[in-house]
């Protein structure tokens, strides 16, 4: 059910330009404790950003579910692409975070203030862990926000749903 929702979402997209040029500079390849710079390939449609952080017992108690959801939804469809972002409150705990974790993939490098990445100001109002999906243009499709508790896939099927509606 996950995994047609997002082909629904990659049915009418087009190339990310605008929001690559807002993580410019920004995003980093997460592998174990290895953080290398990196970027958005241009192929990508959709980007779910994730919002997280150590000290959210929620964001625990869903990170392995996460990270399955991202892997088999990545594999099947090239133009979808999830990045991490850590609101840690240092950059060293973020990095700590996301080595820690078990994430292999793209993230929001440690030490950017929330400022100056898309929606994760609103995230730490409404609470984390939260999600958003945005589009080529770097507008925001669907903020599904706060997630309570282990919800997350509960949460993805009622957008799919909503996704569906005409």
């Amino acid at each position: 059910m996950l995994r047609s929702f997002f082909v629904i979402l990659l049915l009418s997209a087009s190339p990310l330009y605008g929001l690559g040029e807002q993580l410019k500079g920004k995003l980093v390849q997460v592998d174990g404790y290895r953080l290398t710079p990196s970027k958005l390939p241009k192929d990508y449609r959709w980007v779910v950003f994730y919002y997280t952080a150590s000290w959210c017992p929620n964001c625990h108690a869903i990170k392995k579910p996460m990270i399955k959801v991202q892997s088999e939804l990545e594999e099947m469809h090239a133009g979808i692409c999830f990045v991490w972002v850590s609101l840690d409150y240092t950059a060293s705990e973020a990095a700590r975070y996301y080595a820690k974790s078990g994430y292999r993939g793209l993230a929001i490098k440690p030490g950017i203030k929330p400022h100056q990445i898309p929606g994760a100001e609103d995230a730490l109002k409404e609470g984390l862990p939260s999600l958003r999906i945005y589009q080529a243009d770097g507008t925001c499709w669907k903020d599904i926000g706060h997630i309570p508790g282990t919800d997350i896939v509960t949460q993805l099927k009622l957008l799919q749903q909503a996704a569906q509606a005409p």
